[in-house]
């Protein structure tokens, strides 16, 4: 086995990572990872890949270099940051290339499945049909801004999903949850992920691609649930709301698309919400990342959450109405 060296990882073996698993050896011109700055969108293909799979160029919006740059603009980090996730990733080096592996000399390394939506329509139901879904209709909020956190209904299972999007627009994960008539979770039901097992990570932030047109003077508001995402990004619209899905779900690889931006972390209102936010706090910190942490509740120790404040509120808005 090679020592471990980065000049021995391919940007083929990265790409296929982080979610531009277009990028396969083959071709002279790829669609550029920084479409989003050319004027056309890329349609017409700019990006080149050295036949050694270690150097980039695209000839329109002008970046390149070799594998640690390509890293460091698809994951959005520092070159240190950088460094820690390609030992965390590629811990070893296989003894054969990317390359040789595509033509069966060697096996591919594991790499990260993403969801085609599209093989989901049987299963997609109708809002209406969705406790979840329907109840925040009833108080106001629009298809559009369930639409834009990725809430969905599986008709199948009568369950409200959550998609994870991250940065590249790639879906990385499904959360199905059962809720009740009040909107609190069915615990008799948890709430699951598609298995990591099948190759489908929880990896980002739920609302993660909302950061990319935000500008950088919008902060955070950092949760655990999606639905308390949903449903603050519904009441409080001048921050942008994420969920870590869950109070031991944040790490520093999720962490990176945070940076230059201020973050308010407002966990669950129990020990294990207070010492995930302290967790979380000194992540950010150690990344010169800007964060507080925010507990309304005192000494309230039930789980509570700012989701259930906010349908409060909104419950008591239609009682008075009435």
């Amino acid at each position: 086995m090679r020592k471990w060296d980065y000049k021995n990882i391919e940007i083929f073996d990265i790409a296929q990572k982080v979610g531009f698993d277009y990028l396969k050896p083959g071709k002279k011109l790829y669609k550029c990872i920084n479409s989003q700055h050319h004027k056309n969108g890329d349609k017409a293909p700019s990006l080149s890949i050295r036949q050694d799979g270690y150097f980039f160029n695209c000839f329109t919006c002008g970046i390149k270099g070799n594998v640690v740059e390509f890293a460091k603009i698809s994951l959005n980090m520092d070159k240190e940051s950088v460094f820690k996730w390609l030992k965390k990733e590629f811990p070893s080096t296989p003894s054969k290339s990317f390359s040789e592996a595509s033509f069966g000399t060697k096996k591919k390394p594991e790499i990260q499945k993403f969801i085609d939506i599209s093989s989901l329509e049987g299963m997609l139901g109708k809002r209406t049909d969705d406790i979840f879904s329907r109840k925040l209709l009833d108080f106001g909020m629009s298809e559009a801004h369930l639409k834009s956190y990725g809430v969905a209904y599986d008709c199948k299972n009568q369950k409200t999903m959550f998609f994870y999007k991250n940065l590249n627009g790639r879906f990385t994960n499904i959360k199905r949850v059962k809720f009740k008539a009040d909107l609190h979770r069915d615990k008799s039901d948890p709430p699951r992920f598609l298995s990591e097992k099948d190759g489908y990570k929880i990896n980002c932030l739920y609302g993660e691609h909302l950061l990319k047109e935000a500008p950088l003077s919008k902060s955070v508001i950092l949760v655990e649930s999606e639905k308390t995402a949903v449903i603050g990004s519904f009441i409080e619209k001048e921050n942008i709301w994420l969920a870590t899905g869950g109070a031991t779900h944040f790490n520093e690889a999720k962490a990176h698309v945070l940076k230059g931006r201020k973050v308010i972390i407002a966990f669950d209102a129990d020990d294990a919400g207070r010492r995930a936010a302290i967790d979380a706090k000194k992540i950010l910190d150690a990344l010169s990342i800007s964060a507080t942490i925010f507990d309304p509740f005192g000494d309230l120790d039930n789980g509570f959450d700012l989701a259930d404040i906010f349908l409060d509120n909104l419950q008591k808005r239609i009682l008075n109405k009435n």
